[in-house]
């Protein structure tokens, strides 16, 4: 009887380290310092970017104030006004000596990313010296690799990081055009985003990084220079282009084009696109500050799935795991993956309240996403009873994706909850660490929510969820063809 009992302690006192399960951290809070003592972001100045206008102030204040460094990626830079406009601004500055990086995606960026009839903007800025550029997984190089991964060829850096000096970090769901910064006055269908400003070396040194993993993967293709010289020279129409913003942007109207004494048909084409957006006049007044505080703040990073780095999706799951209250979520594409799933029906079993915005058929800009969502928000609910869930009615479209935890700790960024952000493109995300902060993260949520429909389900007796309130509730009949159409794709769902 002793040797039993002997033996049975001898074999606990073993295996105890083996069959103890590590406790998850039960406050957000320890959460954020655990990542944040390896990241040693330390605080930067915080301010919240839901205004269109207001974003587009911010990316050209920094840019046009900086000295030392530019490093800037975007999924998507239109050949619009506003993005001959920026890339103009970045001449304006690769002349005056301030180094630059950009990158930009070959899916996103079809325009500017072509090898031949696309590039003449880029390569004008190639004309100076301490510029380099970077178009990022070129589809000729992608198409390489595809038996290796069928997912090479979509593989995408859908990162937005403006970084410039050392010090000042722009990152959010925006991309370059005027869908994205126009106000919604002027244009009702723009898109309703989330952008953070940041200001911190701490956290410019980590956006520094995350840039670089993509910036250096050696199957990007550099933008060079002609080698007999830009030919179809874009340096007048993009300084056009810099400058009658510039001038429409502080409120002294458009350039006259009876009193310039320049590239006439670029400056018309200018004056055309810019009177479409009077709400962008009034730049002279802005400052990137108006009493905002520093906050613990870090950057979560991920990288395609061309270099397997991906600090994001575990960290956001023991975000949720966390959660003692309330989980807040606005996503413009919910296409849950196991690990999602999960983690919210961990949330919803402890009591957590979660609450979701997302967009419905009638806002939407990715019919496949939609389907998939429209298929399955029933199911979601059943499995998530804490869940509700905000239909976005339009005409804007939500393209916002933050994250608000217990009104403790914010996040604002470009991952999106679906395959393609878990598990193919790049993406990142600022998290912040501040009841004010995430509060009023939560609060313009709500706002939104106003514009939204709320979808309801009640259980059938044998549990299956049917619709009380739902798409067909308010969504055109045509609207819902169409998604129901793209349901035969779900095949695509896993990079969907």
């Amino acid at each position: 009887m002793n040797r039993r009992l002997v033996t049975t302690t001898l074999l606990a006192v073993l295996l105890f380290p083996i069959l103890t399960v590590v406790p998850v951290l039960a406050d957000v809070d320890k959460v954020f310092d655990a990542i944040s003592a390896k990241s040693k972001s330390g605080d930067a100045f915080v301010r919240l970017l839901t205004d269109n206008v207001d974003s587009w102030y911010a990316r050209w204040h920094i840019t046009s104030n900086a000295k030392k460094s530019i490093d800037c990626t975007y999924f998507i830079v239109e050949t619009d006004v506003f993005g001959r406009a920026f890339v103009g601004l970045l001449l304006k500055k690769a002349k005056e000596g301030v180094p630059i990086r950009l990158m930009v995606d070959a899916r996103g960026t079809k325009s500017l990313s072509r090898m031949t009839l696309g590039r003449d903007y880029l390569q004008e800025l190639m004309q100076h010296k301490g510029v380099t550029i970077k178009v990022y997984n070129p589809l000729h190089a992608a198409l390489l690799n595809l038996p290796r991964d069928i997912r090479e060829p979509i593989a995408s850096n859908h990162d937005k990081l403006l970084i410039a000096d050392g010090e000042w970090v722009i990152t959010g769901g925006r991309n370059v055009s005027a869908n994205y910064f126009a106000s919604w006055k002027d244009h009702p269908k723009a898109y309703r985003d989330t952008d953070v400003l940041l200001k911190g070396a701490g956290i410019a040194e980590a956006a520094k990084k995350a840039f670089e993993l993509e910036f250096d993967i050696l199957r990007n293709a550099d933008v060079n220079k002609d080698w007999l010289g830009n030919w179809d020279s874009q340096d007048i129409p993009l300084e056009v282009a810099r400058r009658t913003m510039e001038q429409f942007m502080m409120g002294n109207g458009l350039i006259d084009a009876a009193k310039f004494d320049g590239d006439i048909p670029s400056l018309e084409e200018c004056n055309k696109e810019l009177a479409k957006f009077p709400g962008i006049s009034s730049y002279s007044g802005f400052q990137p500050f108006r009493g905002e505080r520093a906050y613990p703040s870090l950057l979560l990073d991920k990288t395609s799935l061309l270099a397997q780095g991906n600090d994001i999706t575990d960290n956001l799951v023991r975000f949720f795991d966390a959660a003692e209250k309330k989980i807040i979520i606005q996503n413009p594409y919910v296409v849950l993956t196991e690990k999602a799933m999960a983690s919210l029906k961990r949330a919803s079993a402890r009591g957590v309240a979660i609450f979701l915005l997302t967009n419905s058929p009638d806002s939407t800009d990715s019919l496949l996403t939609q389907a998939m969502f429209v298929k399955e928000w029933k199911h979601i609910m059943k499995a998530v009873p804490t869940l509700r869930i905000f239909a976005y009615r339009g005409p804007a479209k939500v393209h916002a994706k933050v994250f608000s935890i217990d009104d403790k700790v914010a996040m604002i960024g470009t991952y999106n909850l679906d395959p393609l952000s878990e598990k193919v493109n790049s993406e990142e995300i600022a998290v912040v660490k501040s009841s004010a902060f995430a509060t009023q993260n939560r609060l313009r949520i709500e706002n939104d929510a106003k514009n939204s429909v709320e979808y309801k389900i009640r259980l059938a007796a044998d549990g299956t969820p049917e619709q009380v309130v739902g798409p067909s509730d308010h969504v055109k009949a045509a609207a819902l063809q169409a998604v129901e159409r793209a349901q035969l794709a779900s095949f695509l769902r896993p990079v969907i």
